[in-house]
């Protein structure tokens, strides 16, 4: 049977798991180890041609607001499955695609597929998951994603190792690291206690909307709360820069991490412009720091940085050996 997909017309199988592809200026056989996996890559290319999916422009202050996975291509040493077919990543090194916020885990041809699920950024973002305590205060909720769980995790209500290499099992929050059988869900706590990093951390729900004047409408939540703004140079150290954005980007708030190349420092700094407290971890070298400190004075920021300073001796040692064994924790994760 003949197909035609917006203007590419597909010719009739040829086998089972074959099929020919014409375009205008050429004539591919296309191959897959099952029908199944076939009509996934038709599926795919139809998404392709109409752009159902999501394609990073320019930066600006809203992406990060989007909710779209961020994906890059990885490998895995141990059975890893897609969050949307649940079946096994194939390959001898289980290739496939990861979002470099949630690590959600799918095929290539499922990406297209992938709902719009990555971690939350507002409280718009957190949507109908919303809930309140007893006196109508906004709490936060735990975010879940299935599957893949850490190595020898322990369920958060039974304390029974959860998990699996067999199938996609189980859960993890985004947030706390907590981890709990499909069955314990129910008994889990509605709150997330958002981890160690808790106090360095944004929740969503504190972040309410952009102002005027290009900054977040904030409300503090309780207890001790001093953010951190993370500038990070992503060519820095032979691009190891990427992988320290992607790794506080699952610690923290992805609404608190910048990468220098793509937004400057202007970016965070007029977003963070009603904090009071918070401080700046800067990863780069000294042009950066200077880079950082002059938009400071340009946006007329210097009595809240000097603040800033004061209290960053103080908490300089602890945070940054917090934040030292939580990667370490999950750094094989």
């Amino acid at each position: 049977m003949d197909r035609t997909v917006n203007g590419v017309h597909l010719s009739g199988v040829l086998l089972a798991d074959s099929g020919q592809l014409i375009t205008p200026t050429r004539s591919l056989v296309l191959c897959a180890e099952s029908r199944r996996e076939m009509e996934d890559w038709l599926q795919a290319l139809k998404a392709a041609s109409a752009r159902e999916f999501f394609e990073p422009g320019p930066p600006d202050q809203h992406d990060f607001l989007s909710g779209h996975h961020h994906w890059y291509a990885t490998s895995h040493a141990r059975p890893t499955y897609c969050n949307v077919c649940r079946e096994a990543l194939s390959g001898v090194t289980s290739h496939g695609l990861s979002c470099e916020v949630c690590k959600c885990k799918v095929h290539k041809r499922c990406a297209a597929k992938a709902i719009s699920n990555c971690k939350w950024t507002t409280l718009a973002s957190v949507g109908k998951d919303i809930i309140e305590d007893c006196d109508g205060n906004i709490v936060m909720p735990h975010q879940w994603m299935e599957g893949n769980l850490p190595v020898s995790s322990k369920c958060l209500v039974c304390d029974k190792t959860c998990g699996s290499v067999m199938r996609l099992q189980d859960w993890r929050c985004l947030w706390c690291r907590s981890t709990v059988h499909t069955a314990c869900r129910p008994q889990a706590p509605n709150s997330c206690p958002l981890g160690p990093a808790r106090v360095s951390m944004v929740p969503p729900t504190s972040l309410h909307s952009i102002g005027l004047d290009e900054a977040w409408d904030v409300c503090k939540p309780h207890g001790s709360f001093s953010p951190l703004l993370v500038f990070v140079n992503s060519k820095s150290g032979d691009n190891q820069g990427v992988k320290f954005l992607r790794r506080f980007k699952q610690l923290l708030n992805p609404a608190q991490v910048f990468d220098l190349i793509s937004s400057g420092p202007g970016l965070g700094l007029r977003l963070f412009r009603h904090f009071d407290p918070f401080r700046i971890l800067i990863c780069s070298g000294d042009g950066s720091v200077g880079w950082v400190l002059s938009e400071i004075d340009h946006l007329n920021m210097q009595r809240r940085w000097t603040k800033t300073l004061s209290k960053l001796d103080r908490f300089h040692s602890k945070r940054a050996t917090l934040f030292e064994e939580h990667y370490s924790k999950n750094s094989s994760h």
